[in-house]
């Protein structure tokens, strides 16, 4: 008789084979295009941006894993209920994280985990205490004669200060921790001026301006308005730097909020909602500005000059300037959205004017009136690739910018026709490798630039784009030039000083100043180093000569 042939086993039936653990042509197909990917980006790491490689990274392995598991439970040989166990359990697995972890993400987009029933730091702080360092009998302060650091990126707003002379030994001579405490959220620096360090910050539900005694870290008044700025990426709280101008604090919250206090006794002198002003509805502004209004305010005269922008549909206005006393409204000038910059004063060819950088544009204003005499094409968009590094004048014809997500630094070229009245702007050197300031601004000494490039610390000739040199993994931190010394706030959290020469790269020393995710500026009162992140502040004394 012949043999009848043996048949097919159920299909639920598992198989001795080890080739039932093999996965199909397609998944080897998917993770050989998803790990080449992932290898030449890593390759190209430096000439990418590290939010972009570190994204790509995370996709290429997501799909890896993606395409074992539609294999494990559509075309494998598991039986049917190991197919099942994969996927309940995975299922499970992916409700169980979203019910329970929360990611925060650092500035190259890597995440960092948090259960949910640990609440976020700054609904752990309460509101502070009031007046503890003057008591509300006390006769009120003057305004102490100093330079002091009263507004963003230091006296001349430009993150350069001439000294003090710092030691740069902090083995030998460490820097004294004067107080460190914890702090409400946000990104927001200190200003400070007369023994007053001024800064915003999120508790709650509340968006909060609150004063401290330099020497102690206590609280000397505090005011806070409703409101709550929150974007996954950009994390919670305001943004932008207080400024302090002969005895008062100008502020901008996240949410348009625009303040003028009392540096002394945090009296409101007077209050303003700038969305209302440009024409944004409640509500709207994220849709256009998906980080918070993150400028702070430019005193220049008697005006304070904010930028405006609008909404995502209607008319825009680049800057909008107050009466610094009353609040009024002074003019409004030009017609772009803003963006994560903050206006500055520059003398071009023998006239002052405002510089801004706007969400795709750099443009200088004319203080008086607040018409826009000359505008670069800059590409950004305030939802995506961020402009947020200062416009620099660098000789009285010749603007520095830059910025990260590819754009790197260009050299405009500003010239002006007398007869004709006419400014005109060209670009004079570009180097897209160079200068990618992503979160930070360059400071310029001599004719040389130094800034945080996408996380490494580089040194360029400004005046040909030329790279003199690139080392040094500082994250996306900041950075201000004391002397002849970089000091760098690092991401993580630490100090460094690094000496400021086109020469070499030389780290000189570092230390630990705070812990966490630490995007916001340094401020250096004196021979005091306020600094400050998302969770705690503090103040130590630098060594000096």
């Amino acid at each position: 008789m012949t043999a009848e042939p043996a048949a097919n086993p159920p299909a639920d039936t598992p198989t001795s084979s080890w080739s039932m653990f093999l996965p199909r042509r397609g998944v080897w197909i998917t993770w050989v295009i998803s790990l080449t990917l992932v290898a030449i980006v890593r390759y190209y790491v430096d000439q990418l941006d590290y939010s972009v490689v570190n994204g790509l990274t995370g996709g290429g392995i997501f799909a890896c894993g993606l395409a074992l598991w539609i294999w494990s439970i559509w075309h494998s040989e598991f039986s049917f209920f190991t197919r099942r166990a994969i996927f309940l359990g995975s299922l499970g697995l992916l409700v169980l994280a979203i019910c329970c972890v929360r990611a925060n993400f650092d500035g190259s987009l890597v995440p960092h985990f948090r259960f949910v029933w640990n609440s976020p730091p700054d609904r752990l702080l309460g509101a502070p205490p009031q007046n503890v360092a003057i008591p509300p009998t006390e006769e009120r302060p003057q305004v102490v004669d100093e330079v002091g650091f009263p507004q963003f990126l230091g006296p001349d707003r430009n993150a350069r200060l001439p000294g003090p002379k710092l030691l740069t030994d902090w083995k030998k001579n460490p820097p004294k921790k004067v107080w460190r405490q914890p702090i409400g959220a946000g990104w927001s620096a200190f200003a400070a001026h007369s023994g007053r360090a001024v800064t915003l910050e999120q508790r709650g539900d509340d968006e909060w301006i609150i004063c401290y005694d330099v020497p102690t870290g206590k609280t000397v008044w505090s005011h806070s308005v409703p409101g709550r700025h929150f974007e996954v990426m950009g994390g919670v709280g305001p943004r932008s730097t207080p400024t302090i101008d002969d005895g008062r604090v100008y502020t901008l919250g996240a949410n348009g909020h625009l303040h003028c206090l009392d540096l002394f006794s945090g009296e409101v002198i007077w209050e303003k909602q700038l969305l209302e002003i440009v024409g944004v509805k409640p509500g709207e502004d994220q849709n256009s500005i998906l980080w918070g209004r993150s400028n702070s305010p430019l005193v220049y005269f008697d005006m304070v000059i904010v930028p405006g922008g609008g909404s995502a549909n209607g008319p825009k206005h680049s800057l909008v300037a107050f009466d610094k006393m009353t609040g009024d409204v002074r003019w409004k000038g030009g017609d772009s959205q803003a963006s994560y910059s903050s206006p500055s004063v520059a003398k071009l060819l023998g006239k002052e004017q405002i510089l801004i950088v706007n969400e795709a544009s750099v443009a200088g204003h004319d203080p008086a009136s607040g018409v826009e005499l000359w505008n670069f094409t800059w590409f950004g968009s305030s939802t995506s690739s961020a402009s947020v590094s200062q416009a620099q004048a660098v000789t009285d014809h010749q603007v520095f910018i830059s910025k990260g997500y590819g754009g790197g630094m260009k050299l405009l070229e500003i010239t002006y026709d007398e007869p004709a009245n006419k400014w005109s702007v060209t670009e004079e050197v570009k180097n897209s490798a160079a200068m990618k300031t992503k979160f930070t601004n360059a400071a310029i000494l001599g004719d040389y630039a130094y800034a945080l490039s996408d996380s490494i610390l580089e040194c360029i000739d400004w005046r040909t784009g030329e790279s003199q040199w690139k080392r040094g993994r500082y994250g996306q931190g900041q950075l201000l030039a004391v002397g002849d010394v970089l000091l760098i706030q690092c991401e993580s959290g630490e100090v460094a000083l690094v000496e400021a020469s086109p020469e070499k790269y030389s780290e000189l020393t570092r230390f630990q100043a705070i812990e966490g995710i630490t995007w916001n500026n340094p401020c250096v009162y004196g021979k005091l180093l306020l600094v400050r992140n998302a969770v705690e502040a503090a103040c130590y004394e630098l060594p000096v000569e």
